[in-house]
């Protein structure tokens, strides 16, 4: 984790992903964040990267989004196995949750009352929604996995189409 907020740079690309469009930032080879852009226009998310890591450089670096991004995006089921690093910059309960999404297995979903029992706080439901939607890593954390109780899809940052589309696609590759 790195504990000084300025002094580095980040290096940010785009990559095409099945998706659509992403914007893929990253430290050293650690992924820091990455912005599902869709309609939204590259300076915006860049907008959104600097709120989020003040005082640092940002360069542009096509090769680094385009090797994340084909092993985020060419084999998700195998990411955990490919040895992916993230820098996680959040609240200690934002990470908690974060971490607790990861666990999600590919092709499945939980509810946001399973993910407030699995961070030890099962009636902050509301609480686990805020953290889910302050999410900066499009599809790596897995928020498109978390539903309402009742089975309905819910919010989600980048669309509820988007994130049916992202499910129907997970469901489909995990057989």
């Amino acid at each position: 984790m790195i504990k000084k907020t300025s002094g580095f740079s980040i290096s940010i690309g785009t990559y095409p992903s099945v998706f659509g469009k992403v914007m893929i930032a990253a430290v050293s080879g650690e992924i820091c964040a990455i912005a599902f852009l869709g309609k939204r226009k590259e300076k915006d998310a860049v907008k959104e990267l600097r709120s989020r890591w003040p005082q640092t450089s940002i360069v542009r670096n096509k090769a680094v989004a385009s090797v994340l991004g084909e092993k985020i995006f060419t084999e998700p089921h195998r990411m955990k196995k490919l040895g992916l690093r993230v820098l996680l910059k959040g609240t200690p309960f934002q990470v908690k949750v974060w971490k607790a999404l990861l666990t999600i297995p590919f092709g499945k979903t939980a509810s946001y009352s399973d993910i407030a029992k699995k961070v030890g706080k099962p009636k902050a439901t509301r609480a686990v929604g805020t953290a889910v939607g302050e999410n900066p890593f499009f599809y790596l954390i897995p928020c498109h996995r978390v539903i309402k109780k009742s089975g309905e899809l819910g919010d989600y940052r980048w669309g509820s189409a988007l994130k049916k589309t992202i499910l129907d696609w997970e469901t489909k590759n995990s057989e």
